[in-house]
Parts: structure tokens; C-alpha cells; sequence
């Protein structure tokens, strides 16, 4: 390093103190030891401070130590509590039915979706231009393009809802079917 470099001659115009070669950027600057007030309100805040650490750690353990008893709780080995064994063929048989009828579901939905959205409202819009909506006067492929596709979303993510329901119920019955039998 060229010693061509000299720190500052006053230490105040630039806002500390002047930089020492022995200095490197893992260690601060010395500075001059505060005043005895000073030291006095740094180490209330520090009591202050670790006094509300160790309440927070107090309390943290409270919640660790209730959650430990509740988890120690002895449980219940009643067959009402426990699910299907999964590694029975009827109940993976059952699970496969579950999700081809879920698959299904959503393809056909996901096709009168694009059929409505992309057909309807982009790809037919002007054949379907020539007709009007009843009692507006609007061009069918124009309101199918800007409101209609978007209602017949709403009213396919509605459907799913109601047809997911029922197909899940079906499937919890079902599985309870299944694991009243394998139990007698």
C-alpha cells in the first residue's frame, strides 16, 4: 500500500474520528468512555430490556410446557377416531375412483370453460355478431367477449363446488363402508 494516503488533519470537519492504519473494518473505532449518566441510563434500559426478555421467555415456555401435557394425553384407540388403512386394495381402489370422477369433473368443466371464453367470446365472436341479446340490442359474440365469459366462469367455479361436495361425501361414506367391514 502507498503511504501517499494521509487521514484527514481535523477529525471533526468530516464527522469522526481520523482513520489509523491499525484500523480494519471488523473493529469500530475507540471512543471516549461516556459520562457516568450515560452509563447509568444504558444499563437500566439493558435490565430493562432483559427483564422483558426473560418474561417472554418465561411465557414461551408456559406455552411449550401446555402444549407438552396436551400432547401427553394418553389416545384414544377407538376405531371411530382412526382413518381407513391406506394400504388396503379396496380403500386405494376407492381412492382411484375418487380422483378419476375429480379429473373428470374438472375436464368437463375446464372444456365448456375454454369452449365459452375462447370459442364464444374470441374465435366466434363475429358469426356469433349477427345475432343480438333479447331485450338489449347487443351483438351476442360482443357480450360473450366481455361479460358472458366471465358469468359462465363464476356460475362453472359454482358447479364445481356443488358436484365436489357431493362427490366427497359420497367418497366419505363410502370409506367409512370400508372400514366398518374390515374391522368385523
Amino acid at each position: 500500500m502507498p503511504d501517499s494516503q494521509e487521514p484527514p488533519s481535523d477529525p471533526q470537519a468530516d464527522g469522526g474520528s481520523p482513520a489509523t492504519p491499525d484500523d480494519t473494518p471488523d473493529q469500530a473505532p475507540e471512543s471516549p468512555e461516556p459520562s457516568e449518566s450515560a452509563q447509568d441510563t444504558s444499563s437500566e434500559s439493558a435490565s430493562e430490556s432483559s427483564s422483558e426478555s426473560s418474561s417472554e421467555i418465561e411465557a414461551d415456555a408456559g406455552t411449550v410446557a401446555s402444549q407438552t401435557e396436551t400432547s401427553s394425553e394418553p389416545e384414544k384407540d377407538s376405531p371411530s377416531d382412526k382413518g381407513p388403512d391406506l394400504h388396503r386394495p379396496e380403500v386405494q381402489e376407492a381412492l382411484a375412483r375418487y380422483w378419476k370422477s375429480n379429473l373428470s369433473i374438472m375436464a368437463v368443466l375446464l372444456a365448456i370453460w375454454a369452449f365459452v371464453g375462447l370459442g364464444c367470446g374470441i374465435l366466434w365472436a363475429d358469426v356469433l355478431n349477427e345475432y343480438t341479446l333479447p331485450l338489449s340490442g347487443i351483438p351476442l359474440g360482443f357480450w360473450f367477449a366481455q361479460q358472458g365469459s366471465i358469468i359462465v366462469f363464476v356460475l362453472l367455479i359454482l358447479i364445481y363446488c356443488l358436484l365436489l361436495n357431493r362427490l366427497d361425501r359420497k367418497h366419505h361414506e363410502e370409506l367409512v363402508k370400508l372400514r366398518s367391514t374390515g374391522e368385523g
